[in-house]
C-alpha cells in the first residue's frame, strides 16, 4: 500500500487528529501509561494549534486518502523542536515515521541542534530517533501533584516584566546555552536575589520550560507557583537534579512517566538548572 508524505493543510485537522489520537492511545495503554492525549478532541484542539502555527512545520503521511501519520517542527528558534510525532497503529513497521523524520531533519539541516522528548517505554521511536543520530542527553520524570510547604519569605516573587527581558536572556544564554525568552509571555514569573533575577517560568508545565542559577532558586520559584494554583502541578525534571526530584516526591508529587530528552546537534550541559518541557 503506497503511503505519501504532503505538507498539512487545515483540511487534515480532523485526520490528523484521529490517527495521532489512536497512536498515542496505543502505545501508552500498552504499557500503562496515561495518554499523551486525554480524548479525541483534546488530540484535535492539538492538531489544529500545530497545523495552523506560521512557525510549525507540518507533515502528513497519506494512503488512498487517509491519514495515517504525522510529525510537527517548531522553527520559532534557531533550534528546531520535533513532535508530536505519530504513525497510526495500522501503518507501523513500514517506515512511515522513518521517512517523515528524515524529511523534518532535511529542512532543518542548517539548525544547529534539532531536539525533542521521547517517551522512554517507547523502545519503536528510541530506536528510530538514535538511527537518525540523536543523543539522548537527559533522562526526565514527569512529575505531577500538589505541594505540601508553602513558599519562603527570602525570595522576591512576582511577573516577568518587559524591562526584565534582557536579564532573563542573559540568565538563559548561562543556564542553558540559548535564548528561549518568549517574546509575548503568558503566565511567566520569577524569583529575585538582591534585586536580580535568579529563576524563572513560562508556564510551569510540561508546555512551559523553568531555569534558574541554583535548585534552591527553582524550589523557591515552584513553591510560590504552587501557592498561585488551585489544582495540581504537572513538570518536567531531569534525574540529573536527583535532590529537586527527591524534594517533588517528599512534597507529595508522583512520578508518571519516564522520558528521554534527545538532541541531534549543539548541545550544551546546564550550568544550572534547566527543566525543559515536551518539545525541549
Amino acid at each position: 500500500m503506497m503511503v505519501s508524505i504532503r505538507q498539512t493543510t487545515e483540511a487534515d485537522i480532523e485526520g490528523c487528529a484521529q490517527a495521532m489520537y489512536v497512536a498515542f492511545l496505543t502505545i501508552d495503554k500498552r504499557h500503562h501509561f496515561p495518554s499523551y492525549f486525554t480524548d479525541l478532541d483534546h488530540a484535535k484542539m492539538a492538531a489544529r494549534t500545530l497545523i495552523t502555527n506560521d512557525n510549525t512545520y507540518s507533515l502528513v503521511g497519506e494512503s488512498e486518502g487517509r491519514i495515517v501519520g504525522s510529525a510537527f517542527m517548531n522553527e520559532t528558534r534557531p533550534i528546531r523542536a520535533i513532535g508530536p510525532v505519530s504513525v497510526h497503529p495500522d501503518f507501523q513497521k513500514k517506515g512511515i515515521g522513518h521517512r517523515l523524520m528524515d524529511m523534518l531533519l532535511d529542512r532543518a539541516s542548517d539548525a544547529p541542534s534539532v531536539r525533542l522528548t521521547q517517551d522512554a517505554f517507547n523502545t519503536g521511536s528510541l530506536a528510530l530517533y538514535t538511527s537518525l543520530g540523536f543523543n539522548t542527553v537527559e533522562s526526565l520524570a514527569l512529575v505531577q501533584g500538589k505541594f505540601k510547604s508553602q513558599p519562603a519569605s527570602d525570595f522576591e516573587f512576582r511577573p516577568v516584566l518587559k524591562t526584565d527581558y534582557d536579564e532573563c536572556i542573559a540568565l538563559c544564554q548561562k543556564v542553558a546555552g540559548f535564548d528561549r525568552v518568549p517574546s509575548n509571555p503568558i503566565d511567566m514569573f520569577c524569583v529575585l536575589r538582591d534585586g536580580h533575577i535568579t529563576a524563572y517560568t513560562v508556564t510551569l508545565s510540561t508546555e512551559g520550560y523553568t531555569l534558574g542559577k541554583s535548585e534552591d532558586d527553582v524550589r523557591a520559584l515552584i513553591l510560590n507557583i504552587a501557592a498561585k494554583k488551585s489544582g495540581d502541578l504537572a513538570f518536567l525534571v531531569p534525574h540529573t537534579y536527583p535532590e529537586l526530584l527527591r524534594w517533588c516526591l517528599s512534597e507529595g508529587l508522583h512520578i508518571t512517566k519516564p522520558l528521554n530528552l534527545m538532541v541531534k546537534g549543539q548541545y550544551q550541559t546546564p550550568a544550572g538548572v534547566y527543566l525543559p518541557n515536551l518539545l525541549y
